[in-house]
């Protein structure tokens, strides 16, 4: 479940191809992942979160959602820019751009700088990850305007 083009892993182009299907809206049974008859931000989180064991907004899917994938993902260049994006270079919520939404998507996960999902608690404490995102998105903003 979850490797969608059949090579073995769960990488990049399979949740790609799952937020391609996402923005599609064809709500096709293989990437209802978490079987509600619809393909959506949830079937998203699911692949990540319980398949691949990784957080949204980790770029590289590695495990750790850390400041080098936001590093990664803001080097790609495409933020806030109406040209396609995909995981590694920032669409985390599905819709084919990288925006603020997918930041805030990843800081709300609650996984930013936590390490592996492996011993982390399922329901995350409510913490200042949500801040943070807002404070980078702030800068980035000051930054693109000049």
């Amino acid at each position: 479940m979850g490797d969608f083009d059949n090579n073995g892993v769960l990488d990049i182009s399979d949740i790609d191809g799952l937020m391609i299907q996402v923005a599609g809206g064809e709500n096709l049974t293989d990437y209802d992942l978490i079987k509600d008859a619809m393909v959506n931000t949830e079937d998203i989180g699911g692949w990540g979160n319980s398949l691949a064991g990784t957080w949204i907004g980790d770029a590289n899917l590695d495990g750790e959602l850390s400041s080098s994938d936001m590093v990664d993902v803001f080097q790609a260049g495409k933020y806030e820019l109406d040209v396609e994006a995909g995981r590694a270079a920032g669409d985390w919520n599905g819709g084919q751009r990288f925006g603020s939404g997918d930041l805030v998507a990843a800081f709300t996960d609650g996984g930013h700088e936590l390490g592996s999902t492996a011993g982390v608690p399922a329901v995350p404490e409510p913490s200042c990850e949500i801040l943070l995102g807002i404070g980078i998105l702030g800068i980035f903003r000051l930054h693109t305007r000049r």
